[in-house]
């Protein structure tokens, strides 16, 4: 997944040089210093005779007078002298331009977002779309669908009720164990953990952290989430991004919440770029796991299985079965959805309780009808 990066200076022509092929260079007229040079001789030699003629006084009166002459002529000429220098005209003057040269021009001051080629995708209201799959939906549901390019959103049920999300809440001690690793405090291939279930092994810090988000493991979670340190470092981390529905480091939570926690995923603005990646891989692949002989754990079957290869699902699930009740006492999905092709980027976030079916069926339709809406909506433009 790539955040839209800053457009290419070369596309938007946000700076450029003039050419110093086709700018004149202005030389000054040397004969009109030899006239002046010729003048202030005369002028002098008449002031200096008539000065000894008649005494000191004329003198020094001659003298002020010579001295008055010079300095109108040196103004005269600094005044009506040609700029040599083009660097130095006034900011508001336009030289003509050169054919054979790119210049400047009003789209320098333009934001990305109304370059030509950089256009914000309109704007679709997915909200009939979620009203529709709501109808079919016989859960209590909690959802949010943001337009990440358009910095709205676009279809949103029950979005402030808290549900238990489940592992959705390792995302909070993901980013925070990235943010450690910038900031020198940890380290990525330090000793972090030994397991002793179906993965029993000793972790490294860094790949605890993927595991938490590709096969949501909580052989590395349950120790991060009980480490005082690291819940402190969560609990700051919900302060910081305003988040009042979230409690229980990220256990307890809210459709809306969890929209600005993707959203801080999105930017990214602590976390380089490599280390970006790594999450990004770990939201997108992966692959069932085998947890025993008899139990595969598909991470996939919910929102991501119902998108196409048009799109890129980076997600999040968290769950709870109840095999009481035969129902999903929990079921969540957090995404971040990109279409490639129609430079589409929408974060989803869809909490449910007591979810029938046991494959999630009426999570992956949704994302199903999610596609629909946008690729159709898209074609009819």
């Amino acid at each position: 997944m790539q955040k839209p990066s800053s457009p290419d200076s070369s596309k938007f022509d946000l700076k450029t040089e003039p050419d110093s092929s086709s700018q004149s260079t202005v030389e000054p007229d040397s004969s009109k210093f030899d006239q002046l040079k010729t003048k202030i001789s005369s002028q002098s030699a008449k002031l200096i005779t008539f000065a000894k003629a008649k005494g000191p006084l004329p003198f020094v009166i001659a003298g002020i007078a010579l001295l008055a002459i010079v300095t109108i002529i040196i103004l005269a000429v600094v005044y009506h002298r040609p700029s040599a220098d083009i660097d130095n005209q006034n900011p508001g003057e336009t030289q003509p331009p050169d054919d054979n040269q790119q210049t400047s021009n009003s789209q320098s001051s333009m934001s990305p977002s109304d370059q030509p080629d950089a256009k914000v995708p309109v704007f679709i209201d997915l909200q009939p779309t979620v009203n529709a799959w709501l109808k079919t939906t016989p859960a209590n549901v909690g959802l949010m669908i943001y337009d990440l390019d358009n910095n709205r959103i676009a279809a949103s049920h029950q979005p402030n009720q808290v549900f238990n999300v489940a592992s959705i809440y390792k995302l909070f001690f993901v980013y925070d164990g990235y943010r450690q690793i910038e900031a020198g405090a940890a380290k990525a291939d330090e000793k972090y953990v030994t397991t002793s279930d179906y993965r029993a092994n000793t972790y490294a810090y860094g790949e605890c952290l993927d595991l938490m988000i590709r096969e949501s493991y909580n052989g590395c979670a349950d120790k991060m989430h009980s480490d005082r340190q690291a819940f402190a470092r969560v609990a700051n981390l919900i302060d910081e991004i305003n988040l009042n529905n979230t409690t229980n480091g990220g256990l307890s939570s809210t459709a809306a919440d969890l929209t600005e926690l993707l959203k801080l995923y999105y930017e990214h603005p602590d976390l380089s770029e490599e280390n970006w990646q790594k999450i990004a891989d770990s939201m997108l692949d992966q692959p069932p796991t085998k947890i025993d002989a008899t139990t595969t754990y598909n991470w996939r079957q919910g929102l991501p299985s119902g998108f196409s290869n048009q799109a890129k699902v980076y997600d999040k699930v968290g769950w709870a079965w109840n095999p009481e009740s035969n129902l999903w006492s929990t079921y969540a999905d957090a995404a971040i959805i990109e279409f490639p092709e129609q430079n589409r980027h929408y974060t989803v976030v869809v909490l449910t309780s007591n979810l029938p079916g046991r494959t999630a069926a009426a999570i992956t339709n949704l994302g199903t009808r999610i596609e629909d809406a946008i690729l159709s909506s898209d074609n009819s433009l």
